[in-house]
């Protein structure tokens, strides 16, 4: 049946075998299941298409080549294999010096939205991208699956903003390869979403790269969270940092892990993560796990995580000062993302990421 699907859409042969190799190992991978937030893959459907795009900015064009480069540091996952074996939407980026917006908007007609995107940054340029995704339909997934590779001397500055219904399972991994004195900046703002999967990969082949990994989250409601952040350091003299910072309420479950490899020759490498959760109520269930795993010697790894109850001496503080509960709860999960924030230098992001904490919190 599967396979039948990937025959009836119309296009290239070539892309049919690059589907239909996809589904081969999809069928040979286990479907994920996430014990801590008691959840297991299962789309309801398999490929159909997607029409409600936006971009802004110029592209090379939207996927529709098989040729292009993989990164193959390890065994894509199964959300990964499903995508590229179903995917309706996607770009490919190939030049270098320009800022690209793409937005979807999810509604109950465009409701299964799998987006692949291949982005190249050549020597000595630099890329930005904006990836906004919104909507409320009554069901909807999202699954993206972004793959990066970013030449000597170039930059690239990756925004991912997702703020979408309560109903939608929303999925997304990105991989990122650089090479020699490259920088890398990526910022997560995941805010919506029924359940929230996010992957971020980011392997330092080269010397002295810069790599700077920011997530925010809100996870209220029945929501579902499990991000996990991971950097690999290969070559000397890397910098890596992974930081995150989200509110947890209501009856939510949230995990956010945050990985450092430092590989052999990694020396004089420095690496540091962290989480900082406000846990609003008592009831949620909010797991922090920072992992360092290392086979240098001469590096500097450090990880911290905390998480705790909102301060109740802080809330009374601001009440008193004539703020309703509601109104300092807000003030305190700004006073939060406000570090990260003011990093983006974008205000119309930022923007959207208040609005959200005005309705959420």
């Amino acid at each position: 049946m599967q396979r039948r699907i990937i025959k009836d859409i119309e296009e290239s042969s070539e892309i049919k075998e690059f589907r239909l190799e996809a589904l081969e190992k999809l069928e040979e991978t286990e479907v994920p299941k996430w014990k801590r937030i008691k959840y297991e893959v299962s789309p309801k459907e398999n490929y159909k298409e997607f029409n409600n795009i936006q971009i802004e900015g110029e592209i090379s064009h939207v996927v529709k080549k098989s040729d292009l480069p993989e990164l193959n540091q390890g065994e894509d996952s199964y959300l990964e294999h499903f995508n590229k074996a179903y995917f309706n939407s996607g770009i490919v980026v190939e030049d270098g010096d320009r800022d690209i917006h793409i937005r979807y908007e999810m509604d109950d007609e465009n409701n299964f939205l799998q987006d692949l995107n291949y982005i190249m940054v050549p020597e000595e340029s630099k890329v930005n991208l904006i990836f906004e995704y919104s909507g409320e339909p009554k069901y909807g997934f999202r699954n993206t699956v972004t793959k990066v590779v970013v030449g000597r001397d170039a930059e690239v500055n990756i925004i991912n903003l997702q703020r979408l219904g309560d109903r939608v399972e929303s999925f997304s991994s990105i991989e990122v390869e650089a090479a020699d004195r490259a920088k890398v900046n990526q910022y997560h703002l995941e805010l919506g979403g029924g359940v929230n999967g996010g992957s971020s990969k980011v392997y330092l082949k080269g010397e002295n790269i810069q790599s700077e990994n920011y997530s925010i989250y809100i996870a209220d409601g029945d929501k579902k969270t499990d991000l996990e952040y991971s950097t690999y350091h290969f070559g000397r003299r890397g910098e890596s940092l992974i930081e995150g910072r989200g509110i947890v309420k209501d009856r939510a479950t949230k995990v956010f892990r945050g990985n450092l490899h430092f590989k052999k020759g990694s020396a004089r490498s420095v690496g540091k993560e962290e989480e900082t959760a406000v846990l609003m109520n008592k009831g949620v269930k909010a797991d922090s796990i920072p992992t360092l795993f290392c086979k240098e010697d001469d590096v500097v790894g450090e990880h911290a995580a905390s998480a705790g109850q909102l301060n109740e001496n802080k809330l009374f503080y601001l009440m008193s000062r004539g703020l309703t509960e509601r109104e300092a709860k807000k003030m305190v999960a700004v006073s939060a993302f406000k570090p990260i924030l003011e990093k983006l230098e974008n205000r119309s992001i930022e923007e959207k990421v208040l609005e959200d904490i005005e309705r959420r919190i």
